[in-house]
């Protein structure tokens, strides 16, 4: 596999930000303005002076007005932590060209947008019922450049289950930030039940599936034995026998478009943002064009 990132895709991300709607946790010191008060810049309102405050946030002009002491108050500013997952079983080594390769590389722009804002970023590697964190928790340009290549060294293989090693696999943090789950979803797993416990830990969560062109359109026909590429036995009960006919290409068709709004209503519902993308897609495009009319980035 070639350089995760290079010049022109960092170069093309300054164009974008990422959006975290729900800023109210994290710890002092970092760039993402919250609902609460605190020593940022950015003003937010008025309230009655009272003994102790810093009377350099008294608003003179309106003592002058009114004859009362007011004094100004500021958003605070918080770093957050961005955990994004990837999914590393085996059928993501899939699909020409690989869906791997396109998920690599939309979880460093993401990453790499993160600490653009000052945010701390996590790449969790989700393997069979455990999570890894690839490499120590970044922060800062110089931190991530120096990291990020390591996500050229991961392996996709086996199975992996994404509640349980979403669930039971590390701390996810709470209330202190974004959580980025990237994967084709095509698993048995119940990914709905890992996407509650993250909300329920408060954390704003993005839903990134990755299929690749014949997963979403197949061209095969005729009769075809269907192997599993997670499983590990021949007799494994997930490989198959059929004969594909237009029929059977029609009624898989409507299973993509059935599993795309499932996955697009569930994430309504969670008030969580969804996107889809094909392998084949530049991944300049990916970020610039659909992740923004997701509303991941802005």
């Amino acid at each position: 596999m070639g350089k995760i990132i290079d010049d022109n895709f960092l170069s093309s991300l300054e164009l974008v930000t990422l959006v975290i709607k729900e800023a109210n946790g994290g710890n002092p010191g970092g760039n993402r303005l919250t609902t609460v008060y605190g020593s940022s810049t950015e003003f937010a309102d008025f309230r009655e002076y009272f003994p102790g405050d810093d009377i350099r946030r008294i608003d003179w002009n309106i003592f002058a007005r009114f004859g009362k002491l007011f004094v100004k108050q500021f958003y605070d500013e918080r770093q957050l932590h961005v955990k994004i997952y990837i999914d590393t079983s085996y059928s993501m080594a899939q699909g020409d060209p690989l869906k791997s390769e396109l998920a690599l590389k939309v979880a460093a722009g993401i990453g790499y947008l993160a600490v653009a804002a000052m945010d701390k970023v996590s790449f969790i590697l989700l393997k069979g019922n455990e999570n890894e964190l690839l490499c120590p928790s970044i922060v800062g340009k110089d931190a991530f450049l120096a990291n990020v290549q390591s996500l050229n060294d991961v392996v996709f293989d086996g199975d992996t289950n994404l509640e349980a090693s979403i669930k039971y696999g590390g701390d996810p943090g709470y209330g202190n930030g974004l959580s980025v789950i990237i994967s084709d979803f095509l698993t048995d797993s119940d990914w709905k039940g890992a996407v509650d416990y993250l909300k329920y830990n408060k954390r704003e969560v993005d839903l990134i599936q990755v299929l690749s062109p014949d997963e979403i359109s197949p061209l095969s026909s005729g009769r075809l034995s269907l192997l599993d590429s997670e499983a590990v036995k021949e007799d494994d009960k997930r490989h198959t026998r059929m004969v594909i006919n237009r029929s059977a290409l029609i009624a898989y068709e409507k299973a993509v478009k059935w599993m795309y709004a499932d996955m697009k209503n569930f994430a309504a519902s969670r008030g969580i943002r969804f996107m889809r993308t094909v392998s084949d897609m530049a991944p300049e495009k990916v970020m610039l064009q659909q992740a923004t009319e997701a509303e991941i980035l802005r």
